[in-house]
């Protein structure tokens, strides 16, 4: 979002605002306008207070920099005009100098224009305007915002590709037994509160959820809170990425599967009075356990599984993870229509 003049309307995603010139930082103090600015669209959407404060953050360009640019700019404009108004009366070599000086200008305004913006900054309501200082540049303005930006920001947590185990003990976000939570709850608390590290978004949390099941930090549950219908422990979530995020949830790690809990928990002893089953009842158990025993151990085995649907084009780098991964991981041959 470059240079907004209204308001900024809720963003539920991450969010680059690049700030207008006119909001420059002074060098070695703070702009009592730029701060103005930035907590305008932080915490206010028009009239009423914004909900997601996690997601947004800013680029302003230094008053040195500034100054830089329009330098450049001024020659680069200098040699547009006499371009435009001058080119039949010039030699065939003056008009070849000043299309080589055009050249060069607008390569050192690209370069001006990356130098110039190099301040990011962040807005809590704990901490304030933070600000950091890009270290690195790249060749043009748009892999400096894409990737030598981010990296940067990655490198200093202040955005996270995946929330770890300390982040989410203290923001008390780790399940306990009777207090399961949700993954879209752990989803919007990275989004709101701005008191947290940023994240990249969904991805985010599908690889940390993912990550921590697979490490035993917690369980995943599917379902309603207290009944679900699969529980993963030690594994990641097939399709996560697809599914509910309403309907899964973090379990303490003691909330295992059926198919791992110990033999002492899934059986059930009888009172110390009682005299114990009659060996007809004993003979009817066994053989219902035979039955059963069978039962588990017929496998079915399907050849050939045909998923069909639409996905937008803005998306297809989601089938990855969450579809593509998990069917070659278990060497399925996939075969995309």
């Amino acid at each position: 979002m470059i240079a907004p003049t209204g308001d900024v309307p809720e963003q539920k995603s991450l969010t680059l605002v690049i700030m207008s010139p006119e909001y420059a930082q002074p060098t070695g103090s703070t702009s009592a306008s730029l701060e103005r600015a930035i907590k305008q669209i932080a915490t206010k959407k028009g009239n009423s207070d914004r909900i997601y404060r996690n997601t947004i953050f800013y680029l302003a360009c230094s008053e040195a920099g500034r100054a830089a640019l329009n330098g450049q700019l001024c020659d680069l404009l200098a040699c547009n005009k006499i371009l435009e108004e001058y080119a039949g009366r010039l030699e065939s070599d003056q008009k070849q100098d000043i299309q080589t000086r055009k050249k060069e200008f607008d390569r050192q305004v690209d370069a001006a224009l990356i130098k110039a913006y190099n301040i990011v900054a962040k807005c809590s309501a704990k901490e304030g305007i933070e600000y950091y200082e890009l270290k690195a540049y790249a060749m043009d303005f748009s892999t400096q915002v894409r990737q030598t930006l981010m990296s940067e920001l990655v490198e200093e947590e202040w955005i996270l590709h995946s929330i770890g185990r300390t982040q989410l003990s203290r923001n008390n976000l780790l399940p306990e037994i009777g207090r399961p939570i949700s993954v879209e709850t752990l989803f919007e608390t990275f989004l709101r509160f701005d008191d947290k590290p940023m994240i990249l978004g969904k991805e985010a949390i599908i690889n940390t959820v993912n990550t921590q099941c697979q490490r035993g930090l917690f369980n995943v549950g599917v379902g309603i809170e207290g009944q679900y219908t699969k529980i993963y422990h030690d594994e990641e979530v097939p399709f996560f990425g697809e599914q509910n995020w309403d309907e899964l949830w973090l379990l303490d790690p003691s909330v295992l599967p059926p198919s791992v809990l110990p033999s002492s928990v899934l059986s059930s002893s009888g009172s110390a009075g009682n005299a114990g089953p009659s060996i007809q009842s004993q003979e009817d158990e066994e053989l219902s356990s035979s039955s059963n025993t069978e039962e588990e151990n017929v496998v079915k085995t399907y050849r050939k599984v045909t998923t069909s649907g639409g996905v937008p084009m803005e998306n297809w780098i989601q089938l990855f993870p969450s579809f593509i991964n998990t069917l070659r991981k278990n060497n399925l041959k996939i075969d995309v229509k």
